[in-house]
């Protein structure tokens, strides 16, 4: 398995350039959730999907971002790298 900080930032990286690519400008300090968020309820929730889809295929299984990301009430992608290390560490 590659290390849990370049699998955290790859897969943000993989959602923002491949399933957030209609959105322009996204970059790891845009927000995914939150008032400073402008994506559309649906593409979060697609998000968590292509997300825990993305760490299954990196090896990293079992892991349920959807509580987790709706427990804060605001995530840049930057902190979702950091939450994603974090969870990735306790696996």
């Amino acid at each position: 398995m590659e290390n849990k900080e370049k699998i955290a930032l790859k897969v943000i990286k993989q959602l923002i350039d491949n399933h957030l690519c209609d959105y322009q400008g996204l970059d790891l300090d845009s927000f995914l959730i939150g008032k400073n968020s402008y994506i559309d309820s649906i593409d979060i929730v697609g998000s968590i999907t292509f997300l825990e889809e993305e760490l299954d295929k990196n090896e990293v299984y079992d892991i349920d971002l959807f509580d987790t990301l709706f427990e804060k009430e605001e995530l840049s992608f930057r902190q979702l790298v950091d939450l994603l290390i974090d969870l990735i560490k306790i696996k």
